[in-house]
């Protein structure tokens, strides 16, 4: 359900993921390298994203005085709009309906999880 609710928009989740990095990073790490290192993937697949934001007019790219190689991304009011509709505030609206007890054991249960899941990944 939680993945399914970010098909949004007609946005992925990986284009719903980019466009919140993009609103909430610092400017200067607005780029696709900091997107890619931020999802811990390869940059095409990141890069191919970005590039299908531009295309759908919610990003534009800026050069980037800092580096001739990576552009800085910004939303356009497009995409600013959408963000106001963002799916991922359904499930934060709940969490934040929900008793403090209940919200730290949530939290203390998904800290374990990624804990799990990154000692995991160190495996291969």
């Amino acid at each position: 359900m939680v993945h399914s609710i970010n098909y949004a928009a007609d946005l992925h989740p990986a284009q719903w993921m980019a466009l919140r990095f993009f609103s909430e990073a610092p400017p200067s790490s607005r780029t696709t390298a900091e997107l890619a290192r931020f999802q811990a993937m390869s940059l095409g697949p990141v890069a191919r994203t970005v590039r299908t934001l531009v295309e759908k007019g919610l990003v534009i790219r800026v050069a980037n005085p800092g580096s001739r190689r990576a552009d800085l991304i910004f939303l356009t009011d497009c995409a600013k709009e959408i963000l106001k509709n963002d799916p991922r505030s359904r499930i934060t609206d709940i969490i934040a309906r929900m008793p403090a007890p209940q919200q730290i054991a949530l939290a203390n249960g998904m800290e374990t999880i990624m804990d799990h899941l990154l000692s995991e990944e160190q495996l291969f």
